[in-house]
């Protein structure tokens, strides 16, 4: 059979060697030289040349889905209702890790997902379930798998076609000007969607390092893939401002950081650098003794964080790092020049992109000596109280009882009473500083538990003691509360007293009867709709009938 489309392009290139020809002879006599392309190879294509963009497309979007995620968000204040249910949709799109087929999204798109959904562009309507494997909210970058039985059914709905994967590229490679696409589901709709545009720059992001683009993304393109024109995944679209054309792309290659890790099933937290900096000076150098072509002082830093671990301390000045097999000069700002980037970087970027459980060094110059300190990269916490519960995770403990709720505080308590702290602030109330030292690395070493709702009907309520913005307990019947065991055991104390006794971290003391506590239970359960408490049972089970 003749292959037309050969034939085409090989009259095209004699073509243009006649024109050439022409033309090296009008500028023989300037003694001007002109380049030729290449031949082409044996398959009529020309060497190094890219598919074009239809070409790209027509072969990346077999491998991009839609994804549908449904949710019932547990609530910090109310824990025992079932949060009001809530849809997103996404993008994501198939990879090969470990041997199996995965699909990669944002973090932020699965954010407490109870199901979550693809849906093919070639299997129109049809849902696939996904069940979670790992994420990081850090790279905002989620794997998903697919339920037993459903990879097999959803290739029988495509004619028995295997799902193909798309291959992970090299974004160190990428320049800026060169051409992208992306490819999506903006906005949402059920029809998949691609735009072609340009790598415009560099960003330091609240995600990180991020690429910029000139092609239009939108919500719901988020966990959609960006490729080059060899169809290799060079990023993962995270988020769009179409006013200031600005589009944020994350690049694969400082996602391939953590694809190990959650593959294995994993939430990988920020590690807890610990560090705090500020630019120098040459007067800082001098004063100092430092002998070096910039740095980073040390501001503060926390004895049990990754880089005091190491030997870090107050008054040192990070002066380079080494890591990637290159010593890398950090300037008097904290950037540095890593080696797959032609913009400087901040340092904690270049923290990013080293691997989990690896370590590097960093020079340091302490009292006119330099020093290294090795640092080894974990995701291990020193704190006892949580710094944030993230979805995937088992829900936090929590007890209904004497018309409250109580629970161990966590940063999302923090996060949500924020609004109310900033006008506690405003208004110079006392007590703000102690609620602030709450989420200090010295203040997270111990665990806490914090009042986050109060029954209106009951005599706490009446009390008004717990009217704070955080309201945190230091004890309950004369004993030190901590965690919820410790919780549980004082409040037993009660059956001997005949009272429960509620202390606040500001000094505020609630004293109720416990007769009236235990009378009131049941009908706010009802009510309420919550299963009674393990206290009151164990307490009803010791009443006299």
């Amino acid at each position: 059979m003749l292959n037309t489309s050969k034939s085409r392009n090989h009259v095209k290139w004699y073509i243009a060697l006649l024109f050439g020809q022409i033309a090296c002879q009008l500028l023989a006599e300037t003694g001007q030289t002109i380049l030729l392309p290449h031949a082409p190879d044996a398959f009529g294509v020309q060497q190094q040349q890219s598919a074009s963009w239809p070409e790209v497309f027509a072969k990346t979007k077999q491998s991009v889905v839609q994804i549908f995620c449904f949710s019932s968000p547990f609530s910090f204040q109310t824990p025992f209702k079932t949060g009001d249910l809530q849809q997103c949709r996404g993008s994501g799109f198939f990879v090969q890790l470990g041997g199996q087929l995965l699909v990669l999204t944002n973090y932020h798109v699965v954010d407490e997902a109870d199901v979550i959904y693809l849906q093919h562009p070639d299997a129109w309507k049809e849902y696939t379930e996904l069940t979670f494997v790992g994420g990081s909210p850090e790279f905002d970058i989620a794997c998903l798998a697919f339920k037993p039985g459903e990879q097999a059914r959803l290739e029988q709905k495509l004619g028995g076609v295997a799902l193909q994967p798309l291959v992970l590229g090299d974004s160190d490679k990428v320049k800026q000007g060169e051409d992208v696409m992306v490819v999506g589901f903006p906005l949402g709709v059920e029809h998949i969607k691609h735009a072609v545009g340009s790598i415009s720059g560099h960003e330091q992001t609240f995600v990180g390092e991020c690429f910029t683009t000139t092609a239009p993304t939108f919500p719901g393109n988020s966990g959609g893939c960006c490729v080059d024109k060899t169809g290799a995944v060079i990023g993962i679209l995270v988020a769009g401002h179409q006013q200031q054309g600005y589009n944020y792309i994350l690049p694969i290659s400082r996602e391939k950081v953590v694809l190990e890790q959650l593959q294995n099933g994993r939430v990988l937290p920020r590690p807890f650098w610990g560090l705090m900096t500020a630019p120098t000076t040459p007067e800082t150098f001098a004063y100092l003794g430092v002998k070096a072509e910039g740095g980073l002082l040390v501001t503060s830093v926390h004895a049990d964080s990754l880089v005091g671990k190491a030997g870090v301390q107050k008054g040192d000045v990070i002066t380079a790092i080494h890591a990637f097999g290159k010593r890398m000069i950090i300037d008097r700002f904290g950037y540095v020049h890593a080696p797959w980037s032609s913009y400087k970087m901040e340092l904690m970027d270049v923290f990013g992109r080293i691997a989990y459980d690896a370590s590097f060094t960093l020079e340091v110059w302490r009292g006119g000596v330099e020093q290294l300190c090795i640092v080894t990269k974990t995701s291990e916490m020193p704190f006892k109280t949580v710094r944030k519960f993230l979805p995937f995770q088992p829900a936090p403990d929590y007890e209904v009882f004497a018309g409250c709720v109580v629970m161990p505080f966590t940063m999302n308590h923090y996060q949500e009473a924020m609004p109310l702290l900033k006008q506690c602030l405003e208004a110079g109330h006392p007590d703000v500083a102690s609620w602030l030292s709450l989420v200090t690395p010295d203040g997270r070493k111990e665990p806490r538990l914090i009042v986050t709702h109060v029954f209106p009907e009951t005599t706490l309520a009446r009390n008004r003691v717990f009217s704070s913005p955080l309201n945190i307990l230091e004890a309950v019947n004369g004993q030190k509360v901590r965690t919820m065991d410790d919780y549980r055991q004082a409040m037993q104390l009660s059956f001997q007293t005949g009272s429960i006794v509620f202390e606040t971290m500001d000094g505020l003391v609630a004293v109720l009867d416990l007769a009236q506590v235990l009378e009131q239970e049941l009908g706010l359960a009802q009510k309420y709709n919550y299963q009674p408490a393990s206290s009151f049972l164990r307490m009803v089970k010791q009443v006299p009938a």
